[in-house]
């Protein structure tokens, strides 16, 4: 499995160097990453898919989690990379 960076966009080749489209799991950190579909290239930024707001890291196409700073507002986002609304409450 291979992450290539090709003319500014980020891909994801299988072990039979095929194209992966849809999410993948970076198992290191679980953080993701979503590949569109058709294009395969990795979505970066804010991204909207199936009615949840996610952000990629534009360096690394890699989800966000937790607590961060973003454009100078603090966002939320659970251990699925979905940004959270409403009031959160850390113990």
């Amino acid at each position: 499995r291979w992450r290539q960076y090709i003319n500014g966009n980020f891909f994801y080749f299988n072990e039979r160097s095929e194209m992966v489209e849809g999410w993948v799991t970076w198992n290191a950190d679980g953080t993701k990453s979503y590949f569109s579909y058709g294009s395969g290239r990795a979505r970066t930024g804010w991204q909207q898919i199936g009615g949840k707001w996610y952000y990629f890291d534009p360096a690394t196409g890699k989800s966000l989690r937790w607590r961060q700073y973003i454009n100078g507002n603090f966002f939320y986002f659970n251990e699925r990379s979905e940004m959270v609304e409403g009031w959160v409450t850390w113990n």
